[in-house]
């Protein structure tokens, strides 16, 4: 045999006959071909790209072989969806592998945070916040219901949900995870009910799960790239990636490399400046009186650009500096210099948190 099977002929078709024992149903015509190209790029670190039409088995095909090659090599599958209904189809699969090869390793179905916290459900700040935002109230809530548990005051308002699974535990949830194999929103749904936090408990399975399945920006985010692969103990190395629909990428690109500012985080700026007195950003103006005038600029900009039911609208080149220096009398290079100031007032509210 070849030193590479990837693109051998001869070592494919004998690699047909060899259909991974993972594979749960009887092969359709094609799929044990695709199946035994995937397992030898897989084995080989090579890139695989495959086009397929809707309904041909694409999915089981990749879990089957991403998987086989996976247990043969010690590493682990991360498989990267766009959608709820991919990430479903995903598990489903999942199970009825389990199912053939009659062992229960985990596999794991991951969402955003944006998805899973039961807090925003009641809390108006939380469902207003962007990813990013959310992630900081939540990591302020977590630490606060950690330092209530261990019977220290907290700085902020605890969440109750991951306060009462410090409490009480989750080993019943854990267990049920493990057995049933269930999707992300059957997680969301019974973790709420039961009164924990989903994210928190999933976090914790990533461990030891064979098989993740997420939301592509926990891979594609270069900020949640190395969290996600911390909390799962790897290394690019050491993991196969699957990405559904990969023509979605170089869109996914642009939207995780956009820059992003919401009135939200104005407002949320805005009642730090007040708790830490005002920092100056610029000559002798206020950190404060920055904020405002990029608040009204939002809402000017909105209201002359954007069409009714609109999300978004192109701008004409430099209006926005234009705007935002007019009302701050300032210059281009004068507007610089606020961020050397306002970055050490960000260290200052993190270091107090």
């Amino acid at each position: 045999e070849p030193r590479s099977c990837f693109l051998s002929a001869p070592c494919l078709l004998r690699r047909v006959a060899e259909l991974p024992s993972l594979f749960p149903y009887a092969a359709r015509p094609g799929q044990a071909e695709l199946v035994a190209f995937l397992r030898s790029a897989a084995d080989e670190g090579r890139h695989a790209v495959v086009e397929s039409g809707t309904g041909t088995g694409k999915t089981v095909s990749v879990l089957a072989a991403a998987l086989s090659s996976a247990r043969a090599t010690g590493r682990r599958v991360v498989y990267l969806t766009r959608t709820n209904s991919q990430a479903r189809q995903v598990m489903v699969e999942a199970r009825a592998i389990a199912a053939k090869s009659g062992e229960r390793r985990l596999a794991l179905a991951l969402q955003g945070r944006q998805h899973l916290c039961p807090l925003r459900a009641t809390d108006p700040e939380m469902a207003a916040a962007d990813s990013e935002e959310l992630a900081l109230l939540c990591k302020d809530k977590m630490k606060a219901a950690e330092d209530v548990v261990a019977g220290r005051k907290p700085k902020h308002a605890p969440c109750p949900f991951h306060e009462r699974g410090l409490v009480e535990g989750n080993a019943p949830l854990l267990q049920w995870i493990r057995e049933e194999l269930p999707d992300a929103q059957g997680i969301a749904a019974r973790v709420s009910a039961s009164g924990r936090c989903p994210h928190v408990l999933t976090r914790g399975l990533l461990l030891e799960a064979e098989l993740v399945v997420a939301p592509d920006g926990y891979l594609l985010h270069p900020g949640l790239r190395g969290a996600f692969l911390r909390w799962m103990g790897a290394s690019l190395a050491d993991i196969i990636v699957v990405i559904d629909e990969a023509h979605n990428l170089p869109a996914q690109a642009r939207e995780l490399a956009t820059a992003r500012l919401t009135r939200t985080s104005i407002e949320r700026a805005l009642a730090e400046t007040r708790a830490f007195g005002d920092p100056v950003a610029l000559g002798n103006l206020p950190l404060s009186r920055l904020l405002r005038a990029l608040d009204a600029v939002f809402v000017e900009l909105s209201e002359s650009y954007l069409p009714e039911g609109a999300e978004d609208a192109l701008l004409p080149p430099e209006e926005f500096d234009v705007l935002l220096l007019s009302s701050l009398q300032a210059s281009t290079p004068g507007l610089d210099r606020p961020l050397a100031p306002m970055e050490e007032s960000a260290a200052a509210v993190r270091d107090s948190a």
